[in-house]
């Protein structure tokens, strides 16, 4: 059975594979850029996240309801980042990103395009711990 992780890239359509995009990352960039990116993101989005939503508090006025919000988006990006930084450090560990990233990897410039309009999944909120869950369900079925 072919699953999500494994199947051919396919058409542009199709939504990213998580892993597979972090394994892009890595195998262009380098484990400790990707891991260091990953694990700043999630620093800065929930630091900034928790200090807006604190500052958002008392709810008084619009201002504060506008800030507790952003911050609740802050927190979602942070959350973003969470299995993508777990993916970075699993294949770092198993030494695996270029093997996993190797059917991409002839097609660099077919990369920037196909990856990067889907990348814009990263500034909705929760959408890819969902995606990443889902696709994780689906290959160990």
């Amino acid at each position: 059975m072919t699953t999500v992780h494994d199947a051919p890239s396919g058409g542009s359509g199709r939504i990213i594979n998580v892993r597979k995009l972090v394994a892009l990352d890595i195998a262009l960039h380098g484990t400790r850029f990707i891991v260091g990116e990953f694990a700043t993101g999630i620093a800065l989005c929930a630091a900034l996240g928790v200090w807006l939503a604190v500052s958002g508090l008392p709810l008084g006025h619009a201002a504060s309801a506008f800030k507790l919000v952003l911050g609740a988006y802050f927190l979602c990006l942070a959350l973003n980042y969470v299995p993508m930084l777990l993916y970075a450090i699993a294949l770092a560990r198993s030494k695996s990103a270029r093997q996993e990233a190797a059917a991409e990897m002839p097609a660099k410039g077919k990369y920037p395009l196909k990856y990067a309009v889907q990348q814009v999944l990263l500034v909705v909120p929760l959408a890819i711990p969902l995606l990443a869950l889902g696709q994780e369900m689906r290959r160990h079925d």
